[in-house]
């Protein structure tokens, strides 16, 4: 057997001659590179059952652009999970959201520096390796652990965890976070109303929506670095990048949700992080989903989320004391927030306020 390394192949699809091969000059130390000259020469190649580790994609190319080609790529399950960096001449904010919202996970305008394009492709390779591996575990498991539920279950829990710490190795402040939100969202289900059926919570669903809280900002792992651990408030345009996380979340976890089914943890991990933004009265995002339409386990989150947000401390502010950030979720009742799960909120408060104050 070789001790040599396999280098990771990349797939360059650029029209311009000159671009391409400066790509190449730029990657041919320690990758493999596949080039491609046009979308429709990058789809011959994945065609023929070739699958490259990271595509590095331009927009501008004559009969298939670059969007057009990803979003191709998107429907075909067995390249949907091939990460694309956008690396194009095409500056502003639209594009870049835009390639972000095909399914993009980064986006660099050219001329990017060689150092930059390594970088960000080294970021993703192991992103991409961890998730690989996950679905290796998962793969190779699936049949034994369908039979032993228990197993199954503990498996989800670990699985969880781990992506749930993707999020918090980028970004410090997260770890304590997840762990409160979990409980915060535990105390909040014991206080809805056992007498409307759309609150009726059995103490299995109450686990389930309680270990899926913590995915809730997983999707933040695809956010840049400059974005996600800025020390300020974000400007408008990178605002508006920061507010596809939820999406992003919900993407990476489509392929787990396949795995273990409709209802599994992971699908309601899903549910959460596609919809934790979202506002009772339907100007939240993604969806803009309003009232009952929002899931139950991403309206819990929601107020868990906001809750300890107001209470901590960030480089931009200081941290709510428990009386005002009650104040302020009571205040967004009916707006923000569903009014049965502020009531109910209201009434656990103090454990709530052990809650912050214990997990730090």
């Amino acid at each position: 057997m070789s001790d040599t390394p396999e280098r990771h192949t990349i797939l360059v699809v650029d029209d311009d001659v000159t671009s391409l091969r400066l790509i190449q000059s730029h990657l041919k130390d320690g990758y493999q590179i596949a080039p491609a000259r046009s979308g429709t020469q990058a789809l011959e190649y994945l065609v023929q059952g070739n699958v490259p580790d990271l595509i590095l994609l331009d927009i501008e190319m004559p009969q298939m652009n670059g969007y057009e080609l990803i979003e191709r790529l998107k429907e075909t399950p067995s390249w949907r999970h091939i990460p694309v960096i956008f690396l194009t001449g095409r500056e502003g904010l639209e594009s870049e959201l835009k390639g972000f919202e095909l399914g993009a996970v980064d986006y660099l305008t050219k001329p990017a520096k060689r150092e930059l394009i390594r970088a960000r492709i080294a970021v993703q390779l192991e992103l991409e390796m961890y998730r690989k591996e996950l679905s290796r575990l998962v793969d190779e498991r699936t049949s034994a652990l369908r039979e032993k539920t228990e197993s199954l279950e503990r498996l989800q829990g670990i699985t969880l965890a781990m992506m749930a710490q993707a999020t918090e190795f980028r970004d410090v402040e997260t770890g304590q976070h997840i762990e409160r939100t979990k409980h915060y969202v535990a105390g909040l289900i014991e206080c809805l109303p056992h007498d409307d059926p759309q609150y009726v919570v059995t103490p299995e669903e109450a686990e389930v929506i309680a270990h899926a809280s913590q995915l809730h900002d997983i999707g933040k792992v695809a956010i840049p670095d400059a974005i996600l651990l800025k020390r300020g408030k974000l400007d408008p345009e990178e605002w508006a990048i920061m507010r596809t996380h939820p999406r992003h979340g919900a993407d990476l976890l489509e392929k787990a949700v396949a795995e273990y089914g409709a209802k599994s943890l992971l699908d309601v991990a899903r549910e959460v992080a596609l919809g934790h933004h979202e506002k009772w009265d339907g100007s939240g995002y993604p969806q803009g989903l309003a009232g009952l339409a929002i899931p139950l386990s991403a309206r819990l989150t929601a107020v868990a989320d906001v809750y300890d947000a107001l209470r901590s401390v960030r480089p931009y502010k200081e941290g709510f004391p428990h009386e005002e950030a009650m104040r302020m979720i009571a205040a967004d009742s009916g707006a923000h927030f569903d009014p049965v799960l502020v009531e109910a909120f209201l009434k656990h408060c103090p454990r709530m306020e052990a809650i912050f104050e214990t997990i730090q």
